[in-house]
């Protein structure tokens, strides 16, 4: 290797790096140091909140299962008491359906009573008045002056004769 100049080719550039690498460092270590500081508290508080939004998530998501599990509970609760109360219901109506049939029929059986009652009394008018004309029609065309003389004579001999004194 000749012809190489260790001094200027080697030693010169490592010194100029060194001296620059020292007046960079001066120059920016504040700066440096003061921007990652701000940078790593930033961070801290970052993961300080974050830190405490997921204890209040876990907490929450705590609550939250417990009144799950409170709902479900009343939930079941509101399910049988829902179905209680139908039952009843179904009996009321039942029951309210019961006592209007028998209501009914007894109703019914009122008028068809009655129905028969004025049926009958009906049907005893118009015989009462058939005969009524049957007789009436058979009178007019048997009983002449004659026949009427001798039925008042028979019916009037058989009147009692009263002596009175």
């Amino acid at each position: 290797m000749e012809g190489f100049n260790w001094l200027t080719g080697f030693i010169f550039p490592y010194i100029n790096l060194a001296i620059f690498l020292v007046l960079f460092i001066k120059l920016f270590k504040d700066p440096l140091k003061t921007s990652l500081s701000t940078k790593k508290s930033d961070f801290e508080k970052a993961l300080e909140e974050a830190n405490s939004a997921k204890e209040e998530a876990i907490a929450r998501q705590k609550e939250l299962s417990d009144r799950l599990a409170a709902l479900d509970g009343e939930l079941d609760g509101l399910r049988d008491r829902a179905k209680v109360q139908a039952e009843e219901e179904a009996r009321r109506i039942v029951d309210h359906a019961k006592a209007l049939a028998d209501n009914l029929k007894r109703e019914a059986a009122k008028i068809a009573e009655t129905e028969v009652e004025n049926a009958r009394r009906q049907m005893q008018q118009d015989i009462i008045k058939s005969v009524h004309q049957q007789v009436a029609n058979r009178l007019r065309s048997e009983l002449d002056g004659r026949k009427h003389l001798e039925v008042v004579k028979r019916q009037l001999g058989q009147i009692p004769q009263r002596v009175e004194a």
